[in-house]
C-alpha cells in the first residue's frame, strides 16, 4: 500500500473557518490566518512528500492545524505570563513551528 498523493481526495486541508475556531481567533485576522496556515500546509506537505507507511488524513490535519497555530501565535507577537513572583512578563516563542508534530511525525517520515 502507499501513501496518498498530496493533492489526493484524501488528504483534507482545513479551512480558514477551522482554523479560527481551532485558535479562537476574530474573522477580521482571517488573511493572517490563511497565509499562516498556507505556509503550514506547505511545509508539512514538504517534510512529509516521501513517507514510509499512509498518513492518515485526520492526523495530517490535525498536523496542519497545530503547526500552522504555532506560527499565528509566534507572529501575533509576545504573550504575558506571570512569573512565580508576582511580574507580568512577554515572551516570544523562539522555536520551529515544526517542532510541535516532530514525535508524530516520526513513524511516518523516514530519517531525518
Amino acid at each position: 500500500m502507499t501513501a496518498p498523493e498530496q493533492d489526493s481526495p484524501a488528504v483534507v486541508h482545513p479551512t480558514v473557518e477551522e482554523f479560527r475556531n481551532f485558535v479562537k481567533a476574530e474573522a477580521s485576522e482571517d488573511s493572517k490566518l490563511k497565509d499562516d496556515l498556507d505556509i503550514a500546509i506547505e511545509r508539512i506537505d514538504d517534510f512529509c512528500a516521501q513517507p514510509v507507511k499512509p498518513i492518515p488524513p485526520a492526523t495530517r490535519k490535525r498536523w496542519y492545524l497545530l503547526v500552522a497555530a504555532e506560527m499565528f501565535d509566534a507572529s501575533n507577537g509576545p504573550s504575558t505570563s506571570i512569573d512565580q513572583f508576582g511580574n507580568a512578563r512577554q515572551t516570544r516563542s523562539s522555536r520551529d513551528p515544526m517542532h510541535v508534530i516532530i514525535r508524530q511525525v516520526r513513524p511516518y517520515v523516514p530519517g531525518f
